[in-house]
């Protein structure tokens, strides 16, 4: 069985986290705190890096990208539309992470804070 990995942004202390701050116990998430766990998709961008919900994507051409999970499948949202794609069906390697919705959400409403990611 392939291993779930996840990231967890601490909505409290405004901060990503390693998957290391929640515990696994019986194939169930626990957590401690306000945290917003967001799984790893399996795919990575042009910079080896892995996309996990919740990330912006950009591409070569400027298009703006939002992942979700969404029932069985991870998806993206392009330029914010409503028509969402499977992320499988985009070329991963030529996109970059740029933001996560929740780094995103938080400090564009408060632009005088520092973005601190671990």
């Amino acid at each position: 069985m392939d291993e779930i990995r996840v990231r967890v942004w601490d909505i409290s202390n405004k901060e990503m986290l390693p998957s290391s701050s929640i515990w696994k116990c019986n194939f169930t998430l626990y957590t401690h705190g306000d945290y917003i766990i967001m799984q790893y998709s399996g795919c990575e961008d042009k910079n080896n890096k892995e996309i996990f919900a919740g990330d912006i994507l950009q591409d070569d051409y400027g298009n703006i990208f939002e992942v979700l999970w969404s029932k069985s499948a991870f998806i993206v949202y392009k330029n914010k539309s409503e028509v969402s794609i499977l992320l499988m069906a985009i070329d991963t390697k030529n996109v970059t992470i740029i933001s996560n919705i929740h780094i995103d959400y938080y400090y564009i409403r408060n632009p005088k804070k520092q973005i601190i990611e671990s």
